[in-house]
């Protein structure tokens, strides 16, 4: 006798979008009173056909047994989100609500009830993620997460073993066609996973609590390099090194940067701090003061990628900046773009004005490289004059384009 098939059935995990906003708003009072209606409402739609309970305060898990083909489970997925969101009426007030799902189905996605709802909680971080919201899982979505996991187990052995390098990409002087400062890029060549691009094990390094330890690692190697560099050069180089927002968070940042200018014997003129409008947007009282503090020292700061926040007026009227430095979405095909000439020939005349250095970065192209000089900003950075490359690589000597 043949074995009955599977029974089909789709765990689905609900949250309410925005959660912390409508505790903010809301109190704790209103939110589980929210919190009750949403409760109520889904225990009347899942009346029939599975069941409903709480996970954590705002999520919700579902038990849904689907009578058709696995569409009809995204399908009443996206019904029931759209019954739910929108405005509901607490008690006089107004407010919006949107909600994000994410399901797995049983047997396709998984046989135990482990496995089922690990899934389904994978598919509500990507629906929270991107702009959809209803999600169903993906094999693909667990390689990502085994993935990341063994980036970040091979990160913190970079890290203990000293496999992690740091390369320099020149800032050039245009006009004298000399190298006034080099950024100071991480690169990561594992055993084991080969070349890492930054674009992945940063993200990684962020969420896992190890971004201080590459940060201090990059800024100690980058600091180093300097005296090393300056031992032998007539005029002073200087190393740039990126900060993120978590490095800032604590407060504490100042007291990392004197204790790596004092273990290195670096002067702090040789180094300048980049931060992104993102960071100072986080905290920026707190980021400023910090970044007073720094400036104290004797250590320069360039607000690196500008014009692709949502503050660059106000981060700069704010900020104890020294340099300015374009994003290369100004520089990319400027030639070819008559709004974006405009554009760019004001923000440069504008950082002049207000006493910085502009520098700007992207410059892959000799016509890209020719306006930015008729703009008036003599300082860029780009693969048309030096890719990052390691220190014994550089010709600090060599004129450049």
């Amino acid at each position: 006798m043949r074995a009955a098939p599977p029974q089909p059935a789709a765990v689905m995990i609900l949250t309410l979008h925005n959660f912390p906003n409508l505790l903010d708003r809301l109190g704790r009072q209103g939110t589980d009173r929210l919190l009750h209606r949403v409760a109520q409402e889904l225990q009347e739609i899942m009346r029939e056909r599975g069941v409903a309970a709480n996970l954590t305060d705002h999520e919700f898990l579902l038990m849904f047994q689907p009578d058709a083909p696995q569409e009809e489970a995204g399908a009443w997925a996206a019904r029931l989100l759209a019954r739910l969101n929108g405005t509901l009426d607490l008690d006089g007030q107004a407010v919006q609500v949107s909600f994000r799902l994410g399901y797995a189905l049983h047997p396709e996605d998984g046989r135990t009830p482990a496995d089922l709802l690990r899934h389904a909680d994978l598919a509500l971080k990507h629906a929270c993620a991107g702009d959809g919201s209803v999600r169903r899982f993906e094999a693909v979505m667990a390689a990502d997460v085994e993935r990341r996991l063994r980036l970040e187990e091979c990160l913190q052995r970079a890290l203990a073993t000293g496999t992690l390098s740091v390369h320099y990409q020149p800032v050039v002087a245009v006009p004298q066609r000399e190298i006034r400062s080099l950024e100071a890029l991480l690169r990561w060549q594992d055993p084991l996973l080969g070349t890492v691009s930054p674009a992945e094990f940063i993200p990684v390094a962020e969420t896992s609590g190890l971004i201080d330890k590459l940060g201090t690692f990059v800024l100690r190697e980058a600091l180093c390099q300097a005296v090393r560099w300056n031992a032998g050069c007539a005029v002073p180089l200087s190393v740039n090194v990126n900060v993120s927002v978590t490095q800032f968070s604590s407060g504490t940042f100042p007291d990392v940067v004197r204790d790596a200018l004092n273990r290195t014997g670096a002067d702090p003129r040789w180094l300048t701090l980049e931060v992104t409008e993102a960071v100072a947007a986080q905290d920026l009282p707190s980021v400023t003061r910090q970044l007073h503090t720094l400036k104290a020292l004797g250590v320069r700061i360039a607000l690196d990628d500008f014009g692709t926040g949502y503050s660059s007026l106000a981060v700069l009227s704010q900020l104890p900046i020294d340099f300015l430095k374009l994003d290369r979405l100004f520089v990319q095909g400027v030639h070819l773009d008559a709004r974006r000439q405009v554009l760019l020939r004001s923000v440069v005349q504008l950082g002049l004005e207000l006493g910085f250095v502009v520098v700007a970065e992207g410059v892959e192209l000799p016509e890209e490289l020719s306006f930015v000089q008729a703009c008036g900003c003599a300082h860029v950075q780009g693969f048309l004059l030096s890719r990052p490359q390691p220190p014994q690589q550089l010709n600090l000597n060599a004129p450049h384009p």
